[in-house]
């Protein structure tokens, strides 16, 4: 058993504020301190059996793939967006986390199923008292459920998916949310679907070396327009590590993201993103991103594209 405590500081401005767009641009904005996940774990038989209950958050556990780390856009890294965009309660920390049990087990050692239950409180979502609302109700009813199965083609304890990983999976909340155009109303609860996979097709130096090309897909469909603002959503890219020969660790990225606007929101088509960035591991402690996105209709509004040049510095300790 294990007890996990996370927590952030945040400062800045968000640019992604002033572009009016749906995927922000950064992967993570939330000034400010908060508390992050809070929890137990155990795992049983044989580490194939593991279980998780405290404050927890969907987002970290769901729906994701290793691959998606290596991008700025919140629109991929880490999850498909319209998860949390369509429901708050699955986001991660920072801001908000929710009471949940979760649990994976490896049913062979090449396929895993997941399953969480959530609590749905939008004042804890939302980070309210910095991470520390711990109410159950708060006019919210229900609760957030996720449930996926994935498939390891290169076995699940000796890989965690970095070579091939291939998800399929559900998503539910029974909460009422407010309805499109005006928010005037309230609306039962939406059920989903996602699917996505990443998989290593090009290896220079044979099996088993770092460098090579992972292609990966995703895609997430809500099954309720009426309260949900982005009902459709794709995404497609590539990462090739070792580009150059004498920076195997170096990864060049790109990636593809569309999302579908509520039919139901006047004068919206949809949003696209083009994103391209090189991260360069200046040494192991350090890496340096210079990344750029082009955003096609910010906000799925028929305004000009725009264009994001930016730098990310990442320390690990």
């Amino acid at each position: 058993m294990s007890l996990y405590v996370g927590g952030s500081w945040g400062t800045g401005d968000n640019l992604s504020g002033s572009l009016h767009n749906l995927f922000p641009v950064n992967t993570l904005y939330a000034p400010s301190y908060y508390l992050g996940e809070l929890y137990l774990q155990q795992t049983l038989l044989k580490n194939n059996l593991t279980m998780v209950v405290g404050r927890l958050a969907a987002a970290n556990t769901f729906a994701t793939l290793p691959v998606l780390t290596n991008y700025v856009n919140y629109g991929i890294n880490p999850n498909p967006y319209p998860l949390g965009g369509n429901d708050i309660s699955f986001f991660g920390p920072p801001t908000g986390t929710e009471w949940g049990a979760q649990a994976s087990y490896n049913v062979t050692p090449v396929v895993q199923i997941s399953a969480g239950l959530f609590n749905n409180n939008l004042d804890s979502a939302n980070g309210q008292n910095h991470g520390t609302y711990w109410t159950l109700q708060q006019g919210n009813k229900g609760a957030l459920v996720v449930a996926e199965v994935s498939y390891f083609p290169h076995q699940i304890a000796n890989d965690q998916g970095k070579q091939g990983e291939y998800t399929l999976g559900l998503i539910t909340d029974n909460n009422s949310f407010p309805t499109f155009p005006d928010g005037q109303t309230k609306s039962g609860g939406y059920t989903g679907v996602f699917a996505m996979g990443q998989e290593v097709v090009y290896q220079p130096d044979g099996p088993g070396t770092p460098r090579g090309l992972t292609v990966w897909g995703s895609w997430a469909y809500n099954s309720k327009p009426l309260i949900s603002i982005l009902p459709l959503f794709c995404g497609a890219g590539a990462s090739y590590q070792g580009l150059i020969r004498a920076r195997k660790n170096d990864v060049v990225s790109l990636g593809w993201i569309y999302g579908r606007v509520s039919n139901l929101v006047p004068g919206t088509s949809a949003e696209q993103v083009l994103e391209v960035n090189y991260r360069w591991l200046y040494r192991p402690y350090l890496a340096v991103t210079p990344d750029f996105q082009y955003i096609w209709k910010p906000g799925g509004s028929s305004i000009p594209g725009v264009a994001v040049a930016g730098v990310q510095l990442s320390v690990t300790f």
